[in-house]
């Protein structure tokens, strides 16, 4: 057994807007994941369809939403109640390229994002920046990556590099520049 450390980077950003704008406007870029999406693969089926099915998946941001969780709701147990949701995000095709150079960045894939209304009743976004966790597996093409077949990503960079979740937010939730920051957080 091997046991090793590394530092995670967390952010938390803050914004006036009201909690379910801010959710509405990430979801809105957001594709949808289809769970069956991998089955012609089982059954040898072509990988270029499944490809093709996969980016078809992807919302405007690159990245399709995995699924949600309500962290807030299960607070009622203890008499609270927070508007929450944690959302996990992210994109097999950018997945795979990490995962091809070291397998152990599946741990990190998809990545998770939390929104929720504060006590001050500001909007909070909070992650673990990617690039913190895949910097542990000391390769660089685990966290950078182009889409498969050298295809740029939607940035105006073009480049992915699945850093962190700022990208949602103009900073880098996965380095994926799009232009979001001013629409949700501003």
């Amino acid at each position: 057994m091997t046991e090793s450390r590394f530092a995670v980077t967390h952010v938390r950003m803050t914004t006036d807007r009201p909690f379910a704008d801010v959710q509405a406007a990430f979801e809105q870029r957001l594709g949808r994941f289809e769970p069956d999406v991998y089955q012609p693969l089982a059954e040898g089926g072509d990988p270029a369809a499944v490809r093709a099915r996969i980016e078809a998946m992807a919302g405007s941001s690159g990245f399709m939403l995995f699924s949600t969780r309500d962290p807030g709701g299960i607070l009622r147990i203890v008499g609270q109640q927070r508007k929450a949701v944690q959302y996990v995000i992210g994109n097999p095709l950018f997945a795979v390229e990490m995962t091809r150079h070291a397998i152990g960045a599946a741990l990190y894939v998809p990545l998770r994002v939390l929104i929720y209304e504060a006590d001050d009743g500001k909007t909070c976004i909070e992650y673990d920046r990617a690039s913190s966790l895949f910097g542990q597996f000391g390769d660089e093409r685990v966290g950078r990556s182009r889409l498969p077949g050298g295809r740029r990503s939607p940035g105006p960079s073009g480049v992915v590099t699945l850093g962190s979740v700022g990208s949602f937010f103009n900073q880098e939730i996965c380095d994926v520049r799009v232009p979001f920051h001013d629409e949700v957080v501003s």
